[in-house]
Formats: C-alpha cells, sequence, structure tokens
C-alpha cells in the first residue's frame, strides 16, 4: 500500500514505537544521563529512583509479554526447561554481542544459536569427518565459555559495542538529512 509512509514501516517495531513516542524519547534522555553518573543525573534534575523503576516496570512488562509468548508456543512450562544451560546461553547472547545496540543483540543471538550445532556432534561421541571422538559431555558449554573470555578480554563492550547496523554505512551513503540540497537546521550562527 502506497498510503504507509516510509517513517510508518520503518517504526513498525514495538519497541522502536515506544522509544520513538514522546514519552520514549523523555525517559531515554534520562536513562542517557543516569547511564553516565547517578550523582551528575540526580544534579541535573533526574529523579535516579523513578527513573530506574519505570525502567524496570518496562522490562517486567515486555519479559511477561515474552514468557506468555513462550507458553503459548509451548503449551506447558516446566522448571526443567529453564535450566543453568538455558539461562547460560542467554548470558553469553548479551556478553558476547554487546548490550549496547540491537545490532549486537541479534549477532550474539545468532553465533549462539548456530555455533553449538556445530559443537553438538564431538559432544554426541561417534564418528566426526571421519574421525572416531569420544563423547565430549560439556564441550559446549567450555568453547562458549572460553569465546566469552576473550570475547571480555579483547572487546569489553562486545563484538558490536554501541554500534547499530545501518545500510547507509555500508553502501557509503548520506545520513538523512545530508547531502546535496539538505538545509541545517538552527539559522546561520548554529554550531556545526
Amino acid at each position: 500500500m502506497e498510503s504507509v509512509s516510509r517513517s510508518n514501516r520503518e517504526r513498525s517495531n514495538l519497541s522502536a514505537l515506544i522509544i520513538n513516542h514522546r514519552m520514549g524519547i523523555h525517559i531515554y534522555a534520562k536513562w542517557d544521563r543516569m547511564s553516565m553518573q547517578d550523582a551528575a543525573a540526580q544534579m541535573s534534575g533526574v529523579n535516579v529512583a523513578r527513573t530506574r523503576l519505570i525502567g524496570f516496570t518496562i522490562a517486567a512488562f515486555f519479559a511477561g509479554i515474552a514468557g506468555g509468548l513462550l507458553g503459548h508456543l509451548l503449551r506447558i512450562l516446566t522448571p526443567a526447561q529453564f535450566s543453568f544451560q538455558a539461562v547460560f546461553i542467554g548470558v553469553a547472547m548479551m556478553i558476547l554481542g554487546g548490550m549496547g545496540s540491537i545490532t549486537g543483540s541479534i549477532l550474539g543471538a545468532t553465533i549462539m544459536t548456530v555455533l553449538p550445532q556445530f559443537i553438538i556432534p564431538f559432544e554426541n561421541g561417534g564418528t566426526v569427518l571421519g574421525v572416531t571422538v569420544p563423547p565430549l559431555a560439556g564441550l559446549t558449554q567450555i568453547i562458549i565459555a572460553l569465546i566469552l573470555i576473550g570475547v571480555m578480554l579483547v572487546k569489553p563492550e562486545g563484538l558490536a559495542g554501541a554500534k547499530e547496523f545501518s545500510w547507509r554505512a555500508v553502501f557509503g551513503l548520506p545520513r538523512a538529512g545530508e547531502g546535496s540540497g539538505s538545509v541545517r537546521r538552527g539559522g546561520a550562527g548554529a554550531d556545526v
């Protein structure tokens, strides 16, 4: 449908919609100040306790939605489904990709989903690539732990850090509002 504008299609994700909402932008600015220093945020007028409570509430909301969707998908939830290994993989996804960007989260989740699939044949034992391998229980956790230690030593912010993926950067295109014919806002005396 042509009536749907490009900006509306870009904001179809629920979390992007909340962040781009007037209140979401206001809360994000407070979180950005708090991420630097709590004392500095308080001195600039941010109620740190209230802002953290709002952040906790939003996170709990999305966790509840995710749990409800998981229960609907699996049709039954038992404590055995939430083992140490499942929690370990989830934390590894966050650390590996980096918690500063959505791109990092996707990258970490992709790596931590694909990597164990290549390790499992060695863990189960048998013949792998013509070589007889004995069962190596726990090999997946050992390799993931070694990769995490390496990432934390070499790049503590994660593989993506705070950088977001952009097709514009891949193809060398100017950012929106830049390039030929664009007008800078802020008047003649604006700082660049």
